[in-house]
């Protein structure tokens, strides 16, 4: 429809059938413009849960669980991924209750990020 102050069916202005708009849709998926380490779910967990990350670049990423000494229990990716969101699980069966890090290093080109999350295992 177009705007019109001519009087309905007197002239090709405001009647009907003479619309002159466009309509469109984009339909790119929307990259991450940093690196997020989303969430670990759930948390506290028992005994397992699953770590969502984002990445706006190509580029190593490193993921790791540590305990409250710095200590490393598991890598859980180490490695190029490519641009966008991924997921990974962690199963602590051996592990004993308590508080550990999850640890995501994240390198492409200049960018060098890292996260911290902590999250509690309770058996």
């Amino acid at each position: 429809w177009t705007v019109s102050t001519t009087p309905y069916g007197d002239g090709d202005l405001g009647t009907p059938g003479e619309a002159n708009w466009d309509v469109s849709v984009d339909d790119k998926e929307t990259l991450p413009s940093e690196m997020i380490l989303l969430t670990a779910y759930p948390n506290p967990f028992n005994p397992t849960f699953d770590a969502t990350f984002e990445i706006p670049y190509s580029g190593f990423v490193k993921l790791t669980v540590l305990n409250v000494l710095g200590q490393e229990e598991e890598t859980l990716v180490d490695g190029f991924r490519e641009v966008g969101r991924h997921s990974v699980e962690w199963q602590a069966d051996r592990q004993s209750s308590g508080v550990y890090f999850l640890v995501l290093v994240y390198e492409s080109g200049d960018l060098y990020e890292i996260d911290v999350l902590k999250l509690a295992l309770l058996k």
